[in-house]
């Protein structure tokens, strides 16, 4: 995304931008519809936690955000570096996210 943000600058264009969140939790998922519009679909409160941390990226002007429960599997997997932690609330939520 950076070199093409270079290019875009270059160019005179606005920049790109991206948002993803990550959670860790039981959803379902599958194709919904009827045989004429058939669309893939995932539901659940684990889907739902992902969407609202997917739209803090652009509060806290970060490109990636995850949950805390992505970062205690990803510490015991030995796969996460550290991270600044971050609590943001969501207007859906009555708790805050604890995010990294």
């Amino acid at each position: 995304m950076a070199e093409l943000n270079t290019k875009r600058d270059a160019a005179g264009q606005p920049r790109l931008r991206f948002g993803i969140g990550l959670h860790l939790g039981i959803v379902l998922y599958g194709n919904i519809g009827t045989p004429t519009r058939i669309e893939f679909t995932v539901i659940g409160a684990a889907a739902n936690e992902a969407a609202r941390i997917e739209a803090l990226c652009k509060t806290l002007k970060v490109d990636v955000a995850v949950s805390e429960n992505v970062a205690r599997h990803l510490r015991a997997a030995g796969c996460a570096r550290s991270a600044a932690t971050r609590c943001a609330a969501s207007a859906r939520r009555s708790r805050s996210l604890r995010l990294y």
